[in-house]
């Protein structure tokens, strides 16, 4: 956890990515990349009276858009771009679905080539920070002695390596 062995992925044409998230069955990984500038207003000294983060600007190009690369950063593609501020992604399936600040909305549209864009939710009173699908074909399968009768115990049970805790046995 400490860092000493980490191997970068992707390490250049990004802005600020965001919203990494992987896909498992495809072995891909995708992340938003949004530029962000920063406008600033200086007074007669050049000392900054202002200072902001804004999306657009008439001077610089967006990158507003949603890319994936295998996992060891191979293939890189752009699925989506001219997006307003993608910010937190997940994959399920055929689909990528992603969050976006600007619009306060929730979309969703084909993870291969961007197709069939879909708005889910739109006009959010607050600016959607993540987004999870949770569906039982994502969830790993494990054995337990817990998933029975909840292991004979009759409050919580709590499974060992060796054997059941029972947690009516601890006063």
């Amino acid at each position: 956890m400490g860092g000493n062995f980490r191997t970068v992925i992707v390490n250049s044409s990004l802005a600020t990515p965001s919203g990494l998230t992987l896909d498992y069955e495809d072995r891909m990984l995708y992340w938003a990349d949004i530029t962000l500038y920063v406008f600033l207003i200086y007074n007669a000294l050049q000392q900054i009276l202002y200072c902001s983060h804004f999306l657009t600007t008439p001077l610089l190009p967006l990158r507003d858009q949603i890319e994936r690369a295998t996992l060891n950063g191979e293939n890189r593609q752009v699925i989506l771009q001219g997006l307003p501020y993608p910010f937190s992604l997940t994959v399920f399936q055929q689909d990528v679905f992603w969050t976006d600040w600007t619009e306060k909305s929730i979309f969703r549209a084909g993870k291969d080539d961007g197709s069939d864009v879909t708005v889910l939710a739109r006009d959010l009173e607050h600016r959607p920070n993540d987004i999870h699908v949770f569906a039982a074909s994502r969830q790993e399968e494990c054995t337990s002695h817990c998933l029975q009768f909840n292991g004979g115990c009759s409050h919580i049970c709590v499974s060992g390596k060796s054997r059941l805790l029972l947690v009516d046995d601890i006063e």
